[in-house]
């Protein structure tokens, strides 16, 4: 795990030596352990170093091949690199390192670019071919390895972090992202939150020259998986499982875990021992109701682990900033400061985490699969013109009824009940039914306060159509792979943990997990009762040592209640910040916003828009003004 800085030139750039030093300062928490620097007349490589696999200097980058053609930097992992190793000395390949560095130059020499079809990782590959003058790069299946791409008259730059090429880019809001990251959270696909500055798309192989790109490959797609089997193999699940977290387990350091009460950090907890990996298990505590404290402990107490807890408390609500200087391309959720808190705690003792971040993504575990394969099954029954009716019957019912059928850790709340109403008119209709759902400003209330400048990027609705020949759960978990996963889940993870110095792991995102699963219907092994019920078959197939309760334990989802753990005085100075600066915005109408946040106590939907509202200040705060 690194960080990487590269510059294709355009013309007979030179960097100072004091310009390397300040981009290698900002690459420092990347990799503390070492640094190193290439530059020609062609290109410009930097990389930052933090050692877990070989400790030694030989597996420092910038990497040379061993006639000195190619020149290598690489952020990221490969987890079968010892199998690839074997085959490349099968081959008359040798070695002068241990590590997996070396590993990837040699394949890529032996196989061309088709051999990033071999490589199980999480990565971003930047190889230099001084003969050629062509500069390779690729990214990892699923966008877990962040790399940035901006292009200017110099050059062309690249880098795992989006601050040092503000060094060469003005910072301008991105408009075009606005709406996604209002809505969905997050800034969505390629797009960043600022102008001119994208990712470099997960699962492709790019070739620049001076002249710019020559070519682009997507060597991965989840579209490309087509779903043909009616059932999920359990010995196959469970084989790949073992295979994926004995490679996740790999390092010359010591591995450590995120452990929360529910099934899916306790399966990757679980499978380690099995396979006889001693791990030090760590848990987020909010100290309010439903917290899952004295779940994960039991897990772990059963498991032989240790486990240590990370809490917060109202001074903690001032760490937000670092949280969003962090990530850079900002979140709006509350849960990116558990998330860098924990990861805080972790680094204190380990350089690697593993997390069971994926399995909602790919066993559609998440309560708006729920809601909406509910849904779906709906619309069978009723006709489109119905629901607007519906959507009237609803707003009749009694707040007190709805709130005992609510499957969340909090209260739908009066603001909440007006946006499932909203949202039920748009059932007939499947993208409009997922986007009304998920968008957190997306009813006619909360949409008020934007002006014409936070508009919806059609991107979103092409991809949903490209994707028309599969079912609709197909779609749904296919679009959640393209953009929640990697824009939000991946991306909170990655920046957040790399803050320090900390590699987070993400079994349940492998490749070969997710394709195996990409292959069978959606509706062949989702049951509405109990989405993850395949996978809770496997597990006790399995006999990881987890006791039947844990199991069978439900889906808890994780909810930080601003109003509940942050006073009201803390809330009332994040509102103030937001209506301080909202003029020198250009995106609210003044007059909506200000009545929006005048409420005192925050319901569900309203506590969430408040972090979204004040996540984007702080942005703005951070990287505008």
């Amino acid at each position: 795990m690194c960080g990487l800085f590269c510059v294709v030139k355009k013309n007979r750039l030179q960097f100072s030596e004091r310009v390397k030093s300040e981009l290698h300062t900002q690459l420092r928490h990347r990799g503390p352990d070492s640094c190193g620097t290439f530059e020609d007349e062609n290109i410009l490589l930097l990389h930052a170093r933090l050692k877990i696999v070989d400790l030694s200097n030989n597996s420092t980058q910038t990497f040379f091949s061993k006639d000195r053609r190619f020149c290598m930097v690489y952020n990221g992992e490969c987890y079968n690199y010892k199998t690839i190793r074997s085959k490349l000395e099968s081959l008359g390949h040798n070695f002068k390192t241990e590590g997996d560095t070396e590993v990837i130059l040699n394949a890529f020499q032996e196989w061309g670019a088709s051999f990033v079809d071999r490589i199980a990782g999480m990565f971003s590959i930047v190889i230099y071919d001084s003969f050629c003058k062509k500069v390779h790069v690729f990214r990892d299946r699923m966008g877990i390895k962040p790399l940035y791409i901006a292009e200017n008259e110099d050059g062309i730059f690249l880098s795992s972090e989006i601050r040092p090429l503000l060094k060469f880019f003005k910072s301008s809001i991105n408009q075009g992202a606005l709406w996604s990251y209002f809505n969905l959270r997050f800034t969505h696909g390629e797009a960043t939150m600022f102008e001119g500055i994208e990712e470099v798309a997960p699962g492709t192989h790019s070739v620049y020259s001076r002249d710019g790109r020559v070519s682009l490959r997507q060597y991965w797609d989840s579209r490309n998986i087509l779903p043909i089997e009616d059932t999920l193999d359990v010995e196959s699940f469970n084989s790949i499982f073992s295979t994926v977290l004995s490679e996740h387990n790999i390092g010359d350091t010591s591995v450590a875990a995120l452990l929360s009460g529910g099934v899916d950090s306790a399966s990757i907890v679980a499978q380690s021992a099995k396979l006889g990996f001693n791990l030090e298990t760590f848990t987020f505590s909010t100290g309010v109701e439903n917290d899952e404290l004295s779940k994960a402990q039991k897990i772990a107490s059963k498991l032989g682990f240790e486990n240590f807890k990370c809490t917060l408390g109202e001074e903690s609500f001032g760490y937000y900033r670092e949280a969003i200087r962090s990530l850079e391309d900002p979140l709006g959720d509350s849960i990116i400061l558990p998330t860098m808190l924990l990861a805080q705690e972790v680094a204190k003792k380990h350089k690697v985490v593993l997390a069971g971040e994926g399995a909602d993504e790919i066993f559609s575990g998440y309560i708006h699969h729920q809601v909406l394969n509910l849904e779906e099954l709906a619309t069978k029954f009723f006709p489109n013109s119905v629901w607007a009716l519906i959507s009237k019957v609803f707003g009749s019912i009694p707040q007190s009824i709805l709130e005992a059928f609510f499957p969340y850790p909090a209260k739908l709340g009066v603001s909440g009940k007006l946006k499932v109403q909203e949202h039920i008119k748009h059932i007939g209709s499947e993208f409009e039914r997922y986007i009304s759902l998920a968008g957190v400003f997306e009813d006619p209330v909360s949409r008020r306060i934007f002006n014409k400048n936070v508009a919806r990027p059609a991107e979103l609705e092409n991809y949903w159509n490209s994707m028309e020949d599969f079912d609709f759960a197909d779609r749904v978990k296919r679009f959640d792979l393209r953009y929640w996963a990697r824009n939000y889940t991946l991306h909170r993870l990655e920046k957040l943990s790399m803050r320090s110095s900390l590699e987070g792991r993400v079994p349940f995102f492998d490749h070969r997990i997710i394709e195996l699963i990409l292959k069978v219907k959606s509706r062949k092994i989702y049951n509405l009762k109990d989405p993850k019920r395949v996978f809770r078959n496997c597990l006790s197939k399995a006999k990881l040592g987890i006791d039947n309760d844990v199991i069978k334990r439900k889906k808890q989802a994780f909810y930080l209640p601003t109003g509940a753990v942050f006073s009201s005085k803390t809330i009332r100075f994040g509102k103030e910040a937001i209506l301080d600066n909202a003029r020198n915005r250009d995106i609210y109408d003044l007059k909506e916003l200000e009545h929006h946040l005048r409420k005192d106590n925050l319901e569900l939907l309203d506590s969430k828009q408040f972090q979204c509202l004040y996540n984007f200040e702080l942005w703005c705060q951070e990287f505008i003004d």
